[in-house]
């Protein structure tokens, strides 16, 4: 099983019951308040056909034991820009190049 990362675009569900309830305080949407989908960079899982099977729930950090740590999983990261959005709404998710 190969990873990378990965840009992916997945629906924007409101965090935390405050923003709620201020969204329906003042009769705002959550979505237009949120933006109806949000776009972040994840570590993505292939199995041996190359299809994405796996992805991590919450957008990746940076961090590391040392600042090359930083570098390489920030290195990594910009490797994402040059490959396709996956879009996890869309089941099984598919992948679309950005604008």
């Amino acid at each position: 099983m190969t990873w990378n990362y990965r840009i992916v675009r997945r629906r924007n569900e409101p965090y935390g019951e405050t923003a709620l309830k201020v969204c329906r305080k003042n009769e705002i949407d959550p979505r237009d308040a949120f933006g109806e989908f949000i776009y972040a960079i994840h570590e993505v899982h292939y199995d041996e056909t190359g299809k994405a099977v796996m992805w991590t729930e919450k957008p990746c950090d940076v961090s590391g034991t040392d600042t090359n740590d930083i570098i390489f999983s920030l290195n990594a990261m910009l490797d994402a820009l040059n490959r396709p959005i996956l879009y996890l709404d869309d089941v099984p998710p598919k992948e679309y190049f950005g604008p």
